[in-house]
């Protein structure tokens, strides 16, 4: 049984400004769109087309068309290795988002890239039936809107992620 990660305070005393947090998010959500571009193939063989949210505060981040489906995809990149952790998270607002998403017939995909090289992918319709998800409460987050910590509700993901290597 894996034990739930306690949040802490943050340690660190150093203020980022709207426009620095934006140029960190910015830089993360493209090195995310070169990773996936990178494996693309191994997870759509059949792909038709790929788009990028240009906004860098959106709830997704790539929609993917194949000749039957549509993908509704969040990236994230983890400043860890993909074994650091027995379990893996979203954000509620997100995860909510992408199941709204899948009734309008979007397959909702959870893409989290590690520093090992590492790639795991959720199907996140599985995780909407899993009994055994908990949400974790009080996580603390940095809003980059509002440029501050605040605490965010997510999901403990529970489903098994299928798992494609990339190149750092």
């Amino acid at each position: 049984m894996t034990t739930p990660i306690k949040p802490t305070e943050p340690t660190a005393s150093v203020i980022l400004t709207k426009d620095q947090i934006a140029a960190l998010v910015e830089f993360n959500e493209s090195r995310g769109r070169n990773y996936l571009l990178q494996i693309i193939n191994n997870i759509f063989p059949d792909m038709d087309s790929v788009a990028f949210s240009k906004n860098q505060f959106a709830r997704w981040d790539s929609i993917v068309k194949t000749s039957d489906k549509r993908y509704m995809i969040e990236i994230k990149c983890r400043e860890m290795p993909s074994t650091r952790y027995e379990d893996y998270m979203i954000e509620e607002k997100k995860m909510e988002y992408l199941l709204q998403c899948s009734a309008n017939g979007y397959i909702p995909l959870y893409i989290n890239f590690f520093t090992d090289g590492t790639c795991l992918v959720w199907d996140l319709r599985f995780e909407l039936g899993s009994e055994s998800r908990n949400v974790l409460t009080n996580i603390l987050t940095v809003n980059p809107n509002a440029g501050k910590v605040v605490r965010k509700r997510n999901f403990l993901l529970k489903a098994n992620a299928t798992s494609y290597t990339y190149t750092l």
